[in-house]
C-alpha cells in the first residue's frame, strides 16, 4: 500500500506488525462520537468494520508523532485490549488517522448502565480490565488515560 510519509510512522508501523492503509481505501465513513482526546469514525475496510480515531493533540509534527507513538505502543502488549491495525492519513487534514479493531459494545460506562442485573457479566469485563491492565504494567507502561468512557 506503500508509505506514511514519515520515518517515524514507517518505523513504528514496522517495529509494531501493523499497516499503513490509504484513506480512499475506507468505505461508509460515519461520525460516531466525540471523546476524550479525539473523535471517532466508524469505516468500512475491506468488509471490515473499523474504528478510525481522529486525536485533537496529534499532528504531523515530529515531536508530536513521537509523544503519540510512544503513548499508544501499550495496546500492543495485551490480548484484552482493543487491537490497532494500522494508521491513515486524512488527506483533508494531513493529519495521520489510528486504525483499530470496532467493537459493538461500545465504552465499559455504556455496557455497566446497559447490563444492570448480569453481575456475572460485569465481573468477566473488570477481569478483563485487570487483566489488561497488568499485561500493560508487566512492561513498565502507565496508562494515563484511564476512564469508563474510553475503556
Amino acid at each position: 500500500f506503500g508509505t506514511s510519509g514519515s520515518k517515524i510512522v514507517d518505523q513504528f508501523i514496522t517495529n509494531n506488525s501493523l499497516k499503513w492503509i490509504p484513506y480512499d481505501k475506507f468505505k461508509n465513513i460515519k461520525y460516531l462520537n466525540k471523546e476524550g482526546l479525539g473523535t471517532i469514525y466508524k469505516a468500512i475496510y475491506e468488509d471490515v468494520e473499523v474504528i478510525l480515531k481522529y486525536f485533537d493533540y496529534f499532528n504531523s509534527s515530529d515531536e508530536s508523532l513521537n509523544e503519540f507513538l510512544n503513548e499508544w505502543k501499550i495496546i500492543n502488549y495485551s490480548d484484552e485490549i482493543i487491537r490497532i491495525y494500522g494508521f491513515t492519513k486524512d488527506p483533508d487534514t494531513l493529519n495521520y488517522v489510528l486504525i483499530m479493531e470496532y467493537t459493538n459494545k461500545g465504552s465499559l460506562k455504556r455496557c455497566l448502565t446497559e447490563i444492570t442485573k448480569n453481575w456475572e457479566q460485569k465481573l468477566f469485563y473488570l477481569y478483563q480490565i485487570i487483566k489488561g491492565l497488568n499485561d500493560i504494567h508487566k512492561e513498565d507502561l502507565i496508562h494515563y488515560n484511564f476512564h469508563d468512557v474510553i475503556i
